[in-house]
């Protein structure tokens, strides 16, 4: 009986939301890791956070395209192609994962557009992410310790790297569990080749974005430090594809104010967040919030149809009329 009247409440408060309450939105979606199914959330992958399963995201996506919901890319933004009258999902994938590789067939049934935010030195390099092997080292070398003291660990050794450079993040890595650390240790946790990058670049429904070249922590560095690492991350994209790169993911949605002047300054004209929220078509002609778009993480460890009614809908009809004084 709850299912029931969970399902009609669902049921009703779309309508009443498209008929009375409807609003335009862009809403711009994060996601890093695409699993194969629940069985590779193992320590060897890496962090669990932030990744989705195939059926997830084709759950996410058919959620939106069966609601007359456009799937747009950088080009329908700068263009001005968008109606200020209609909704939109601006996928977005961060880091350049070769797990991301098995959203193409999903792309591709749904014709539905995503950006691909790219670290490039990863790419050339071939190193794993370090939250990635803080998290294997730490969880395969518990020792005596409990689930709640390694998650602990974890926790604040991730806050500790998030304030460092990326050379001394490396060299913490490297101290702790040593030079051969830095390699993956599947195609689930590794980054693209430059070859598969280029492949992946030549998809009809993939762009590519900006991403630095050593996921740096862009508050932490100088003018100089971030235009070289902005430029080299942008020369090697430009040499595997012939799009234009013209949109930045902040990584870990870590910004400020004049580090957005430099990058603007550099002809990008879309930079991504982690700030929650929709975004809205009349801002798109503002380039101060055009460089700071909010976005929205996908998580795998949620409902993902919740997920999507909180984004289209963000309403309950039952909680509406039980709020009302008759």
């Amino acid at each position: 009986m709850r299912r029931l009247v969970k399902n009609l409440n669902h049921y009703f408060s779309e309508k009443y939301v498209s008929n009375f309450r409807f609003r335009p939105y862009i809403q711009t979606i994060l996601i890093h890791k695409i699993y194969k199914n629940r069985d590779e959330l193992i320590p060897e992958n890496g962090a669990f956070l932030e990744g989705v399963d195939i059926s997830q995201l084709e759950a996410f996506v058919s959620y939106f395209v069966k609601r007359g919901v456009e799937f747009i890319n950088e080009t329908d933004i700068l263009e001005d192609k968008l109606d200020p009258n209609k909704q939109y999902i601006y996928l977005t994938f961060d880091d350049g994962y070769y797990n991301n590789f098995r959203c193409l067939d999903i792309l591709e049934k749904y014709k539905v557009k995503a950006t691909f935010m790219i670290s490039t030195n990863h790419v050339k390099e071939q190193k794993a992410f370090w939250w990635d092997i803080l998290f294997r080292e730490i969880k395969l070398n518990k020792g005596h310790k409990t689930d709640a003291e390694i998650n602990n660990t974890i926790h604040s050794k991730n806050l500790m790297l998030y304030r460092m450079k990326w050379q001394d993040q490396e060299d913490f890595i490297k101290d702790n569990f040593g030079l051969r650390s830095l390699d993956p240790s599947s195609d689930v946790d590794r980054p693209m080749t430059e070859s598969e990058l280029r492949q992946f670049a030549s998809h009809p429904f993939v762009t590519l974005g900006n991403h630095t070249d050593n996921h740096l922590n862009v508050t932490l560095y100088d003018a100089d430090e971030l235009i070289s690492s902005i430029k080299s991350a942008e020369n090697f994209l430009n040499s595997v594809t012939s799009q234009q790169i013209c949109s930045v993911s902040y990584p870990h949605g870590l910004y400020n104010d004049a580090c957005v002047n430099i990058i603007s300054k550099l002809g990008y004209r879309i930079g991504v967040t982690v700030n929650s929220g929709r975004n809205n078509v009349s801002e798109l002609s503002d380039t101060h919030a055009l460089m700071r778009l909010n976005r929205v993480v996908l998580s795998g460890f949620s409902d993902i149809e919740q997920q999507c009614r909180n984004i289209h809908i963000g309403f309950s009809l039952y909680s509406h009329l039980n709020s009302l004084k008759w």
